[in-house]
């Protein structure tokens, strides 16, 4: 046993004797160093204790898990050359961080502490003994005391009886009271505080911009608003004064979840808004000057038809009447251009009976840029059942790279035809796929030439497993099989394993 011991050391004192640069007695030992790179690395048993430093020792890593694991950074502002350094200890519950501003520690769940010197002066102090209490001050630079914009300067909470948190999760101010009896978030939104108070969680209503006015009162009702200030808001619909607030939506409801009324106006460009009537699960209707939207019943009927061409011409519209200097004129619906017997252009359509268990119906066109009359591309399909019955071609008809494909039971029958008049090239114009899987196969392609010019040659293969197989190609080949042993085509994918064993 010693003699065995003193072998080992032996051979690792000779590798780490005549090798400088890489040696490695895994699992026990590996280093590796890379002088043109500046890096270096080593491990010792594995990936328990790791050493990395990389450009010659401006960032290192090093650690002995999982009791520890450090990390050393450069760390520069305005001149300054400094360093960081994070500690996670027994990750991921305890961590220590610190650099030329910031000193942080947290123990997860329980306990964390900050101090942060902000670069005008300021100073942060904040701890948390989770849940129970908190503590933060503020010391603001001189430079915000000169202007008045110096915080509140500390803060405290006793959870759950009384507290006042800053900066709490998104929110600049968390205030409770005997919570949840009473709590009040404040965040700054544009140039004012944004406040939402709640009573018992059930009922809430809110102050300040952009969504004063809003309350709620679960599950009897409630009124959410949002209200761009002036000149706030992305975008302005044409004639709008920007001097005046602007809605960006008003919903309503009743007897949460059953009864929604919504004005959505969400496409402030255009001055159009989206309207939508909810009575769950009765029924759902959304329109808008380009989309309708119906559900009844649900989950058992969906209907749903939009017209995208519609938006790209408004927005040709748009685009003229900018160029002139002008003001567009608010757009109408396709509903009022049906009514008036135009074309609102292209139409996708999407209708559902219980999902797809039932019944499917899809037809999907692509927009593309004008003249918007020669768009082409998209598709339709329908499916009756999950697996009785589905087909699906592509639009236009007559495309020149088109697909038809018709399923029965899936996967067990299927009809499938590429056709791609671009590929006449290559070689070949269309292919065909039947198939009642396992019993029936068929294959079947058409070729051209360099020219696109039709050869006249057909390759066709059929299959009736396991009963025979043949194959008619326009090159003359023939193959003719009785008895095949696997299904459908596999053994143009395994041929080496047909060759050898077909005959069983």
């Amino acid at each position: 046993m010693r003699f065995a011991l003193a072998a080992v050391l032996l051979s690792v004192a000779s590798c780490s004797s005549v090798i400088d640069d890489d040696f490695d007695i895994s699992p026990f030992a590996r280093w590796e160093s890379h002088a043109d790179s500046g890096i270096e690395e080593g491990e010792v048993f594995g990936p328990l204790a790791p050493y990395e430093s990389r450009g010659g020792g401006e960032v290192k890593e090093y650690g002995l898990r999982p009791f520890f694991y450090t990390t050393e950074r450069p760390w520069r502002e305005r001149g300054l050359d400094e360093r960081q350094k994070s500690v996670s200890i027994l990750a991921p519950f305890a961590k220590y961080h610190t650099n030329p501003r910031t000193t942080q520690f947290r123990f997860w769940p329980l306990f964390w502490w900050t101090e942060e010197q902000h670069v005008t002066g300021g100073k942060d102090f904040d701890w948390v003994f989770f849940p129970f209490l908190f503590y933060g001050s503020t010391e603001p630079s001189q430079l915000e005391k000169d202007k008045g914009l110096e915080r509140d300067n500390e803060y405290f909470g006793f959870f759950p009886i009384v507290g006042q948190i800053n900066n709490f999760i998104l929110f600049d101010k968390f205030q409770f009271l005997v919570w949840p009896v009473m709590q009040r978030v404040t965040k700054k939104v544009y140039d004012e505080n944004e406040t939402f108070t709640t009573i018992l969680l059930f009922f809430g209503w809110s102050d300040g911009a952009p969504r004063g006015g809003s309350w709620r009162a679960w599950p009897v009702g409630y009124h959410a608003v949002w209200e761009y200030p002036p000149y706030r808001a992305p975008a302005y619909p044409p004639g709008a004064d920007p001097s005046k607030p602007l809605k960006r939506y008003d919903k309503r409801g009743w007897l949460w979840p059953f009864v929604h009324i919504h004005d959505l106006f969400l496409d402030r460009g255009i001055g159009q808004e989206a309207r939508l009537v909810s009575v769950w699960p009765f029924f759902k209707k959304q329109t808008a000057f380009d989309h309708e939207f119906w559900t009844i019943l649900w989950p058992f009927f969906r209907y749903n038809r939009e017209y995208p061409e519609l938006r790209q011409r408004i927005r040709a519209v748009e685009r003229e009447a900018a160029s002139r200097g002008e003001l567009p004129q608010a757009p109408e619906s396709f509903h009022q251009l049906q009514e008036r017997g135009e074309d609102p252009g292209i139409e996708n359509v999407h209708i559902d009976f219980l999902s797809q268990v039932i019944y499917r119906y899809q037809k999907q066109q692509e927009v593309v840029e004008p003249p918007f009359e020669d768009y082409e591309g998209g598709f339709w399909r329908q499916r009756i059942g999950l697996v009785l019955f589905a087909e699906y071609h592509t639009l236009p008809l007559d495309r020149p790279v088109r697909v038809d494909s018709v399923s029965v039971l899936q996967p067990i029958g299927f009809f499938r035809r590429v056709v791609s008049d671009q590929n006449k090239v290559r070689g070949f114009r269309e292919t065909q796929y039947a198939a009642l899987v396992p019993v029936f196969f068929s294959e079947g392609k058409e070729w051209y030439d360099g020219n696109g010019v039709d050869t006249g040659r057909r390759d066709r293969f059929t299959k009736v497993w396991p009963l025979f197989s043949w194959e008619w190609n326009g090159d003359g080949s023939r193959n003719i099989q009785a008895f095949t042993f696997l299904p459908l085509r596999l053994e143009k994918y395994v041929k080496d394993f047909n060759d050898a064993w077909g005959f069983l």
